[in-house]
């Protein structure tokens, strides 16, 4: 509903929340603090605690940074100018992480951004000026609002079409009627976290939080009913038009000074640059390896570029920590498949260990598997597919075609990856050539491999093979691949 909608950003953790919060504790601090300098490094620490406490997400780190700079404006006696603090956040994230440039949460965030601080204001005061009589402080608001939902839609729809291959129409109404409700949702629940202790305050906060959220559900379900579908659609013509209407929105919203012009020329350059030579990189990148075995409770990460498959059985804490940590020691900001293997009947703990702090594009797990509800809330929002008639491709450029054969594959360069779930053997291919195959059961692999790592000894005498390794309990083994 919330992807038919349009929505689904607001559930996610973004910038936006960084914006609404910060927001919230600036009112609260003024009420106590009269010095402008002392209110103004009390909301960059604010504003530091948040980014680091989400992990320094790109979305997060992007929006961050631009309060940060606004702060710094207005410590120096200088305006605060949303186009040069864009692009001075994008150029030093791009710096330390060039990868960022080829994400499309990344993207999505720049170009929302453009739309909702940078033209939604010009174009609100355009459409106000065209009445001649002053405008009242609600209807003003009221066009706001709509310049707000439009100019974001319109910047966000080329990376929609681009990526997903669709429009949603009902993204302008359902932002207009939902993003308030959330705003006050927050709001309030910010408020119960803080008052929970407090008898009266705290009954009142959850009645807020119940009230806010069954109204938000409620919105967001009639507007789902009686709202049409999205578009689907592919081919150069859909993006061309998507991008004309992109490109009449900003024009007739926003006249740049010599100022804002160069910020766009560098932000333009940098994220082209980057996107360029990483996808170049990518292309001839390695795929870092990492398999684990914890007494038949096999844990696998496969690493590229910022990406990740990762397969296990991840039924403990334990797992669930240690892959975590490898894929922040490779630096991976989207898990592209997150394959659970069967649990054995044994209650699956929550993995928002990996859901709250990695991207997660699609999940398969067994139909059997005995989901706690910590699990499924770890899980929420998130495709997902029945590990027993796993059908899916996933090719690098992060699309889901339906596949025939039972597998998952993953073209990485000239090779492709192969897993088949029904036995948890990842074979490696290199012209129809497999050279690799891991495995965590006693069985024969499918096919003929020149390297083997198994979490048992060997298949049997007749299949010993003298590239096995025997992996030891709790100790992982890297090793890379090239992908050229």
């Amino acid at each position: 509903m919330f992807r038919q909608l349009g929505i689904s950003h607001l559930l996610a953790v973004s910038g936006m929340h960084l914006t609404l919060l910060s927001g919230l504790f600036s009112l609260i601090i003024g009420r106590f603090l009269r010095k402008s300098r002392a209110k103004t490094i009390l909301f960059m620490a604010f504003v530091l605690f948040y980014m680091l406490l989400t992990g320094m997400r790109p979305s997060i780190a992007r929006a961050g940074m631009m309060l940060l700079l606004s702060c710094v404006a207005q410590l120096i006696l200088r305006r605060p100018d949303p186009p040069v603090s864009l692009a001075t956040a994008v150029l030093v994230m791009i710096l330390y992480h060039p990868f960022l440039a080829v994400h499309a949460g990344f993207q999505f965030s720049i170009c929302s951004t453009i739309g909702v601080q940078i033209l939604a204001g010009p174009l609100s005061q355009k459409l106000l000026s065209l009445k001649k009589a002053p405008a009242s402080r609600g209807f003003s608001y009221l066009i706001l609002s709509c310049c707000t939902a439009l100019c974001g839609y319109a910047c966000a729809a080329p990376l929609t079409v681009l990526y997903d291959s669709c429009l949603i129409p009902m993204s302008i109404p359902a932002n207009l009627c939902l993003s308030p409700l959330f705003t006050l949702f927050l709001a309030v629940s910010a408020g119960l976290v803080l008052f929970c202790a407090v008898p009266v305050l705290g009954s009142v906060f959850a009645f807020g939080v119940r009230l806010f959220v069954g109204l938000f559900l409620g919105a967001a379900n009639c507007l789902g009913r009686i709202g049409p579908k999205p578009i689907f659609g592919s081919g150069p013509a859909l993006l061309i038009a998507v991008v004309c209407f992109s490109a009449v929105i900003g024009y007739g919203a926003f006249q740049p000074t010599f100022r804002h012009f160069a910020a766009a020329i560098c932000l333009a350059v940098s994220v082209s640059c980057a996107a360029v030579s990483t996808q170049a990189i990518i292309e001839n990148r390695q795929i870092h390896c990492y398999t684990v075995a914890f007494d038949k409770k096999l844990l696998q990460i496969f690493s590229y570029g910022g990406h990740a498959i990762v397969i296990g059985h991840l039924s403990a804490q334990p797992q669930i920590e240690q892959a975590a940590l490898e894929l922040q020691r490779e630096r991976v900001q989207t898990i592209d498949a997150l394959i659970l293997l069967p649990s054995g009947g044994n209650p699956r703990v929550s993995l928002s260990e990996l859901t709250g702090h990695f991207s997660v594009s699609a999940v398969a797990f067994s139909s059997a598997d005995n989901l706690s509800t910590q699990a499924a809330e770890s899980l929420a929002g998130i495709p997902a597919y029945d590990f027993d008639g796993l059908c899916l491709t996933f090719w690098q450029n992060n699309r889901i075609h339906l596949d025939g054969e039972g597998a998952v594959s993953l073209c990485i360069g000239s090779k492709k990856l192969l897993i088949l779930p029904a036995d948890c053997a990842i074979l490696y291919e290199e012209e129809s050539c497999w050279d690799l195959a891991i495995t965590c059961w006693d069985v024969p692999p499918p096919v003929s491999a020149d390297a083997l790592l198994c979490a048992r000894h060997f298949w049997g005498t007749e299949n010993q093979n003298p590239n096995a390794y025997l992996l030891p309990y709790g100790k992982g083994v890297r090793f890379r691949l090239s992908a050229g």
